[in-house]
């Protein structure tokens, strides 16, 4: 690049050099036409001014006496002062060549009346100009002149103008207006034109020869710049020449052509690289010739091409050989031999270069043995091996001969002249799954691994797993795939029905649980969206069904039922079996709510034509829930809440899931996560204990205490037994609670014995949780031992509904319990499902008639009560009678009638604190 540095240091190029040159002859030549500019300018204003200067004088000259001689009859004109001036006017313009005409007006008011006329042209040239002087003069009250365009002088006219003024008033009295030619003023301007002209030319010649000779000057400079660092690049050239042949990694050797080919010693000779690769040092190489070097499987070879070269049959020649070194060691050497012509074919040389390649080719040599292996390997391996095209047809390049056996057809099959592409024998259904698969892969550059099935040569369907990786070249195109294709039919098969064991309900065949959780995630995946519902039918007292009719017949009625729900939803919804008792209906794209009544409609329809006679009822709880909702526990629960709060009077009512129910699971939350905390904590007074006298209903003594179970929520305040009790036994949380209760009515009772009443005794409330557990006899019986007191002041009170089930092991229980001196109540006696038979050898105390009868005793007449009935049947049994949730003496007279030992209730006293429970107790005993 033909560059110079200025004086900043900044290099300046030939272009920026050019661009300036250029600029520089266009400033002169703009600063030339500036200067003709101001030349025609000078030259007019110097012609303004000369013309205004005559006027001035031939003004001057007019006495204004001679304008009071005008009249509009034009008598004037043989005045003798008017001819004098006249004459004298006329006398100047016909002494001034250039003076055309010369005109005096006389003024009056600002109108011009023609007064004098004198020149050879009475008539001005350009009339329209020749006004338009006059009236700016006029308008001005002072001179005014015209000079024409450049292009019209010598052509035209030029007009000035003067006012003429009364000395004695300085009123304006006349106008004198002078026409000119401008052939005197063309010739000046043309002349100063020309001069200008002239002068800027010879400076443009002068700064173009300058610049010409300055570029000459570089050019020259520059040359001898060029050589001299063409001879400075020549040395280094050499120097660099030299130096790479003597550092190159590849042996190089200049050898002569004679018919012994040993080495010329006045060239280069040979390079390190060349000693190194052959073991000898250059002193040594000169007495050896080529053959010397060269190990006897290739000389034969080698003088076949080094004659082909000498004969100019070939120009060069490349030979991978064995060569022996100086310590005797064989080594591979990759050997390029290429003429070279100094001058004249006398003076022939030729270039050796040699490679060490030894390393290299051992390796190939050992890959040509690992190929065998591998050849040998593959057909050995399980499967088909495979590679392909980077096309997804999978056009075959090659096979393994596991192919046979996996697909039925030979190898060459997939890669011969009438090969079928691999895909062909791919079950369309996954073709593009397969594809797809492949196509991330490669955008991902990773591996890839898929299954499906393939229809073998004998139309046999055939599960495979393909597992395969993209090659890819040097710039990271991919060149074709590597895989693996192995047979998994049987494990397939065998995971098949696996999962569908899994996403099936095994009595009813109906889809599981977990399957609706898989649906709903596939849906949130692809995007569906649209109004989705749950509705969930559960049978009511199912456990029932199978006590009293056994677990075939419920089998039976479960399976008839998933039948008929199976017609309803056929084509329209899904439906789940997801636990004996409990199905779901899965409903999506509905238009309204009222959609939703019609199915439950539908189905509670269906339910009492054809199983009223079969089950004891049942609830359905809707569900409705966002599109990418994938809970399926929430969804169930939701919808399980909606269906408990449904109408249980009705044999198969429905109830929609709603804010209020959503309010109810959020204040279950809370209990919950209370009940918790206290359950694994020493905190106290959150779980407290109140207790309700026990009144003897012979002496109205109190007999004992029922110990009720209070909790007081940090945030929701009180919370009822009848709602936190379920919440506790629902998440396993009432073995904690019971134990924690169970001290809190141990220490009352220690408290009574201790002052002094030893024979009041305290009730607790067992659930069926806590009495299932196998330790819990040897748990209570710890318990009154750790607190010392008596066995028989301590009465465990068990609901009637905990026998329906597992009434065998309970009163096996309750029987130890009786041994160690316990006693054993029945609470809400009359409302669980006990059949007389098993009431009659349970091993209890105590039978305590639920609230429920007392109730009825207020609206039903004594003859038709049926509580008299039960103090009766429970007597004779060999049971005491309490009666719960007496609140009126009516009740408590009815009781007494009918021989009830003992009541409870707020017509006596209300459950108190342990404190007051005392003081109530020593009052009711003095």
């Amino acid at each position: 690049m033909n560059n110079e540095v200025g004086k900043t240091g900044t290099y300046i190029t030939k272009k920026t050099k050019y661009f300036l040159f250029v600029m520089s002859i266009i400033v002169i030549v703009l600063i030339s036409v500036m200067f003709c500019i101001k030349v025609i300018k000078e030259s007019a204003d110097e012609r303004v001014e000369l013309t205004e200067n005559i006027a001035h004088v031939l003004s001057v000259g007019i006495p204004y006496e001679v304008f009071e001689t005008y009249s509009q009859d034009k008598s004037f004109l043989s005045d003798s002062l008017y001819m004098e001036v006249k004459q004298n006017l006329e006398s100047y313009a016909s002494q001034n060549d250039e003076v055309r005409s010369i005109a005096v007006y006389y003024v009056n008011e600002n109108v011009l009346h023609e007064f004098i006329q004198a020149g050879s042209m009475p008539e001005p040239a350009d009339y329209d100009t020749y006004k338009k002087v006059m009236e700016q003069s006029i308008e001005k009250q002072s001179d005014s002149s015209y000079i024409p365009e450049f292009s019209k002088i010598g052509k035209s006219s030029s007009y000035t103008s003067t006012i003429i003024k009364d000395s004695r008033s300085e009123k304006v009295i006349g106008m004198l207006i002078i026409e000119m030619t401008t052939h005197s003023l063309f010739t000046i301007m043309l002349e100063r034109l020309l001069l200008t002209i002239f002068i800027s030319v010879f400076i443009l010649s002068v700064f173009i020869g300058i610049a010409i000779v300055q570029n000459k000057n570089r050019m020259l400079l520059d040359e001898k710049k060029r050589l001299t660092e063409s001879v400075k690049a020549l040395n280094v050239g050499e120097m660099l020449f030299r130096g790479i042949i003597q550092q190159a990694v590849i042996g190089i050797s200049i050898n002569s052509a004679n018919k012994d080919f040993v080495l010329e010693t006045d060239l280069l000779g040979v390079n390190k690289a060349y000693e190194r690769i052959t073991g000898y040092t250059k002193e040594q190489l000169m007495s050896k010739k080529w053959t010397d070097l060269t190990h006897e499987d290739f000389q034969e070879k080698e003088k076949e091409l080094m004659q082909s070269l000498l004969k100019g049959e070939i120009k060069s020649y490349q030979i991978e050989k064995k060569i022996v070194r100086a310590d005797g060691i064989i080594k591979w050497v990759n050997v390029i031999v290429s003429g070279l012509y100094l001058g004249s074919k006398a003076n022939q040389k030729y270039l050796r270069i040699v490679e060490d390649i030894d390393a290299r080719k051992k390796m190939e040599l050992s890959l040509i043995e690992n190929e065998k292996d591998k050849s040998i390997l593959i057909s050995n391996m399980p499967g088909m091996a495979f590679r392909t095209r980077k096309d997804m047809a999978l056009v075959m390049e090659f096979v393994s001969s596991g192919c046979y056996e996996l697909t039925g057809y030979p190898a060459d099959r997939f890669t011969g002249d009438n090969s079928i592409s691999y895909e062909q024998i791919i079950d369309n259904k996954y073709v593009d799954y397969v594809t797809s698969k492949r196509k991330q892969a490669i955008i991902n550059k990773s591996k890839y691994s898929v299954e499906y099935e393939i229809l073998t040569a004998s139309k046999e369907s055939k599960w495979v797993y393909e597992q395969g990786v993209g090659i890819y070249g040097p710039i990271g195109e991919m060149i074709y795939i590597e895989g693996l294709i192995i047979d998994i039919d049987k494990s397939k098969k065998k995971e098949l029905e696996l999962r569908y064991l899994n996403d099936h309900n095994p009595l009813t065949g109906l889809y599981s649980k977990s399957y609706f959780h898989d649906i709903l995630n596939r849906e949130v995946e692809d995007g569906i969206a649209g109004s989705k519902a749950a509705m969930l039918i559960n049978i009511r007292n199912f456990s029932l069904l199978n006590t009293i009719y056994g677990y075939e017949y419920s089998e039976e009625i479960i399976k008839e039922l998933s039948t008929q729900l199976r017609i309803i939803c056929l084509g329209k919804y899904q439906i789940f079996h997801i636990s004996i008792d409990r199905f779901i209906i899965y409903i999506k794209a509905y238009e309204d709510k009222q959609a939703l009544i019609g199915i439950c409609n539908k189905i509670s329809s269906m339910i009492y034509r054809i199983f009223i006679t079969k089950i004891v009822g049942g609830n359905m709880g809707i569900y409705e829930f966002d599109c990418y909702m994938t809970d399926v526990d929430i969804i169930i629960r939701n919808a399980s809440i909606a269906a408990e709060n449904a109408d249980s009077s009705r044999s198969f009512a429905y109830m929609f899931f709603d804010a209020d129910m959503e309010k109810k699971i959020i204040r279950k939350s809370i209990i919950e996560k209370e009940l918790t905390k206290i359950s694994y904590s020493d905190e106290e007074d959150r779980l407290y204990v109140m207790f309700q006298p026990i009144i003897s209903l012979q002496d109205g003594k109190i007999d004992g205490f029922e110990a009720l179970a209070r909790f007081n929520s940090e945030s929701l305040g009180n919370i009822p037994p009848s709602e936190f009790i379920p919440i506790a036994e629902e998440k396993h949380l009432i073995v904690a609670l019971g134990k924690k209760i169970m001290r809190l009515a141990l220490a009352f009772i220690k408290q009574l014995e201790s002052d002094g009443f030893d024979k009041i005794y305290v009730s607790v409330n067992i659930s069926a949780i806590q009495l299932l557990r196998d330790e819990f006899v040897n748990d209570i019986i710890d318990r009154v031992y750790e607190y010392s007191i008596k066995p028989e002041n301590l009465v465990l009170e068990i609901t009637e509904s905990v026998l329906a089930e597992n009434y065998i092991e309970i009163n096996e229980k309750l029987s130890l319990l009786q041994k160690e001196g316990f006693k054993i109540a029945i609470d809400d006696f009359g409302t669980g499902y006990s059949s007389l038979a098993r009431e009659s050898e349970l091993n209890v105390n105590y039978i305590k008639i639920d609230k429920y009868f007392m109730d009825k005793l207020l609206v039903v007449d004594e003859e038709y009560a049926v509580t008299s009935e039960i103090i009766s049947m429970s007597h004779k049994l060999g049971h005491y009678v309490v009666a719960e949730g007496v609140e009126h003496a009516c009740q408590k007279e009815y009781l007494r009638k009918y021989g009830c030992d003992y009541f409870q209730g707020y017509l006596f006293s209300k459950p108190l604190s342990k404190k007051d429970a005392i003081l109530l107790i020593k009052k009711n005993h003095l």
